[in-house]
């Protein structure tokens, strides 16, 4: 496998697998058995993750690449971080499109992410005709996606996205934010000393501020301070001091506006996962064949 051509990794590979075990284990595998599903039977999926900023949805979709190459499938993945759009310039993004398309045929299957896609598919009907040909060319990839092809759409504002896309989506997964067990773990891969008391404390110091912390904040704040303490209170403190967090109402109102997509996601991720073993066992019956 070159890592190069299969997919991009722009967080370590280990940090990857820290973050599988980081409350999203049955999303992962019910995305898994979508990938396999694909393989098998030739066909294309349009997968959305949603929830709020800083939960993880772009590193849970790079997992999900790696775990089906780990499975054994010839997969390319590709994330096309579509915000640039805005930022590099969209005439070249439209030359880009088709080279994605090209190192997917190559594959037996391909994942494309499509990273922030809430930032520029409302743009749809604006006078700028490279808009209107970057649009079309997502209108085409969801309406007629290759075979043995998952588009994973990532939007922190779901209803934000162009109502043809909304219609094209099949599977809904919301990436919430993580709990103290979950920090923990976070704290514990950047090797910080007692990291399972630290991680109540920063809770208690987020709650007392009135915010929320997400895996993006404490990744950011482990990077950033270098200094290990043994005194769990004094650890805390200096993460604390360089975390960003959400605001807690502001949270709280997203959660509420969208309840109707994380009821969604719990429904497509039982079904999915569920899946999964039988998907795996055709996969092997296959190979063996």
């Amino acid at each position: 496998m070159k890592t190069e051509e299969i997919i991009k990794f722009l967080s370590p590979p280990d940090l990857l697998e820290v973050f599988e075990t980081v409350g999203t284990e049955r999303e992962l595998k019910a995305c898994i058995a979508i990938g396999l599903d694909a393989v098998l039977n030739n066909s294309s999926h349009n997968v959305l993750l949603t929830g709020p900023p800083g939960g993880g949805k772009t590193t849970f979709s790079k997992s999900v690449g790696k775990k089906l190459v780990e499975v054994g499938v010839r997969c390319s993945a590709v994330v096309v971080p579509t915000n640039a759009f805005l930022r590099v310039g969209i005439d070249k993004m439209v030359t880009e499109l088709p080279k994605i398309e090209r190192l997917a045929k190559r594959y037996d299957a391909s994942i494309i992410v499509w990273d922030e896609l809430d930032t520029v598919s409302t743009n749809r009907f604006t006078k700028n005709p490279s808009f209107i040909a970057v649009t079309g060319a997502m209108m085409h990839q969801f309406g007629w996606g290759l075979p043995r092809t998952v588009n994973m759409a990532l939007a922190n504002y779901p209803e934000n996205l162009d109502i043809a896309i909304q219609s094209r989506i099949e599977a809904v997964f919301y990436i919430g934010l993580p709990n103290e067990t979950d920090i923990a773990k976070i704290l514990g891969y950047y090797k910080i000393p007692n990291p399972e008391s630290v991680s109540a404390l920063l809770f208690e110091l987020a709650e007392d501020c009135g915010g929320r912390i997400t895996k993006r904040s404490v990744g950011y704040a482990c990077n950033v301070v270098s200094e290990r303490y043994d005194d769990p209170e004094e650890m805390a403190k200096a993460l604390f001091a360089n975390m960003p967090l959400l605001d807690e109402d502001s949270v709280r109102e997203y959660e509420r506006l969208h309840a109707g997509y994380k009821r969604r996601s719990e429904i497509t991720t039982d079904y999915w996962a569920s899946k999964l073993p039988k998907l795996q066992e055709e996969l092997e019956g296959r190979k063996a064949g």
